[in-house]
Formats: C-alpha cells, structure tokens, sequence
C-alpha cells in the first residue's frame, strides 16, 4: 500500500512514518504535498486548529481522492469527529498517537483497500464480458 501523510508537524509525520516502516505495512509517498495524492492509496492527513478550515482542506480532498482517509488531531469535539465521518473518512485518531492503536487501524483499512479494489476489478471484469 501507498500512504501519503499530510502533516506540517514533524511529530506527527515521523512517527507515523516509522510505524508504516517498520512494520511492512507500506510504502511512505515523499512529499508532504497534496498534489501527490494521485498515488496514494491511503491517506493520513493532521486536522489541526482551526477546525472549519482544516474541514474545508478535508471536503476538497474527499471530493478528489478516491482512496481512504485517516485523520490524525489533536481535536475533541465531537461535532469536529462528526463532520469528518460526515465527509467520507474511514479512521480518526485523537492524539497522542499509540502505535498498537495505529498498526490495528491501518492493518483494518489495508484490508478494507485491497476489498474494494478486488470488486472494482470484478466489475470491470465483469462489465466486458459479451454475453
């Protein structure tokens, strides 16, 4: 799998990086720029303060990434967590971040990734078939 982490904060991008790494979970896209997000296919990206501006950057992204979202913040607020469920992400993890609790979501979404793009392939396998 190919991650792209969209965070400004080195102690947010470097420890989930490492956890990716070390343990075989994927590939880190380089770059912390949002015009890489055609290669990823599971993006981490820090909602950070303040909150409807970071929400705006997440509606804009869901409208063009087809993979899954991570959200990583140091936000509470429940209405906060709600809307970005609201606009489509799969995982959102308030700091501070745990590894165990990051290895079990990705592995979770990896899985959940890999479903989707095996029915996308029987679709389409599917769709040219001439009966």
């Amino acid at each position: 799998m190919n991650f792209l982490i969209v965070s400004n904060n080195k102690e947010v991008y470097c420890p989930l990086a490492e956890i990716i790494e070390n343990n075989g979970l994927g590939k880190i896209i380089q770059g912390n720029h949002l015009l890489n997000y055609e290669k990823a296919d599971i993006l981490i990206m820090e909602l950070s303060k303040p909150a409807n501006r970071s929400l705006e950057r997440l509606y804009k992204l869901t409208n063009l990434f087809s993979g899954e979202i991570i959200i990583v913040s140091q936000i509470k607020d429940k209405e906060v967590i709600a809307k970005s469920y609201s606009l489509g992400i799969e995982y959102y993890i308030v700091k501070p971040i745990y590894s165990s609790e990051v290895i079990e979501i990705l592995k979770k979404v990896i899985k959940l990734t890999q479903f989707k793009k095996c029915i996308k392939n029987a679709k389409n396998i599917l769709k040219n078939l001439k009966f």
